[in-house]
């Protein structure tokens, strides 16, 4: 496994990120299946990367190749919600849980969190294979934007 950091998002990776949030695989396992506008995205991404409560990551390997992305929205409770995806290119080789296990240590340390929630489609076994081995766990079945979801919980 390649070796992995983080970086802070920036303005600058607004196409990336766009084009990692609309690939049909991504769409498919979201809870929102509709193609995101660059207008709506780039709105997204402003308010996002100023928000004192969110924390955007780029996962990066050792050449400083951007390999996906880690989100947390923090509560006022400093309990978050993570949101992730991994570039295509290298899904399948468990850089998704070693970037939400990195990310996830970082963003506890940082924003003092006490815990953090993962909100999944049960249909997407990548995901929750993923944030198991990443610590997150058990699984246990609610409800998330009007949709069955499992939630998996990190505590700090």
């Amino acid at each position: 496994m390649t070796e992995l950091s983080l970086r802070a998002a920036t303005k600058d990776d607004s196409d990336l990120l766009l084009a990692w949030v609309n690939d049909s695989h991504t769409r498919q396992m979201s809870f929102s299946k509709k193609p995101v506008a660059r207008a709506d995205h780039e709105r997204w991404l402003e308010n996002k990367l100023r928000d004192p409560n969110c924390l955007l990551y780029i996962v990066i390997d050792a050449a400083g190749k951007p390999l996906g992305q880690v989100r947390f929205d923090i509560g006022p409770d400093r309990e978050a919600v993570i949101s992730a995806s991994i570039d295509p290119e290298f899904r399948g080789r468990g850089i998704g849980a070693a970037s939400l296990r990195l990310a996830t240590l970082e963003a506890c340390r940082t924003a003092e969190l006490t815990a953090v929630r993962a909100n999944v489609l049960p249909e997407n076994a990548a995901s929750l294979r993923a944030f198991e081995r990443a610590g997150y766990g058990p699984p246990r079945s609610t409800e998330h934007l009007g949709m069955p979801a499992l939630c998996l919980t990190f505590r700090a």
